[in-house]
């Protein structure tokens, strides 16, 4: 109850650090130029000038047009700004389904545990595998092919016996 009431929040939360490591991690080693993108911006008074333009983290992250992106390097002028960067399609998608979330949270006639399950089989599933499953419940056979690392590992359980013998 506790995460599908809130725990989704901490979940993203926690997954987006990891989506942020991961791509400091290819910034700096800065791959082809084929993934990377070069957008133009006007500017006034250093402002960008475009509605679609929301900074995530001033100089470093960046949303534009829905999508996430980080940036490599910036060159500025009077009048524009030039950004270098990649985009982000790990946290893209992952603020695509928080926004999805929280839209069929607010409607009460709406699928809003099919989009809890679509935000942690994102979080849980490989990228390449990422499917809305039709139900919550998991087979254990998805998980026969996993190639990534869980990012939440719980390690065994155990309870310690009972004090006294109930009857």
């Amino acid at each position: 109850m506790l995460i599908y009431t809130g725990g989704y929040q901490l979940i993203s939360a926690c997954y987006r650090m990891e989506i942020h490591a991961q791509m400091a991690s290819f910034v700096k080693l800065q791959p082809a130029d084929k993934a990377i993108s070069h957008l133009s911006f006007k500017t006034n008074k250093g402002k960008i000038q475009d509605d679609s333009f929301v900074w995530r983290e001033e100089n470093r992250e960046f949303t534009y047009q829905g999508y996430m992106y980080d940036i490599i390097s910036m060159v500025k002028t009077d009048t524009s700004i030039v950004i270098k960067c990649y985009f982000d399609k790990n946290e893209t998608e992952l603020e695509q389904n928080l926004v999805q979330l929280e839209q069929q949270q607010h409607n009460p006639n709406s699928g809003a545990k099919m989009a809890f399950h679509k935000l942690v089989t994102s979080v849980f599933l490989p990228s390449d595998k990422l499917v809305l499953l039709n139900k919550i419940e998991f087979k254990a056979s998805v998980f026969t092919t996993y190639q990534e690392a869980l990012l939440f590992r719980n390690s065994d359980i155990s309870l310690p016996p009972p004090d006294r013998k109930v009857c």
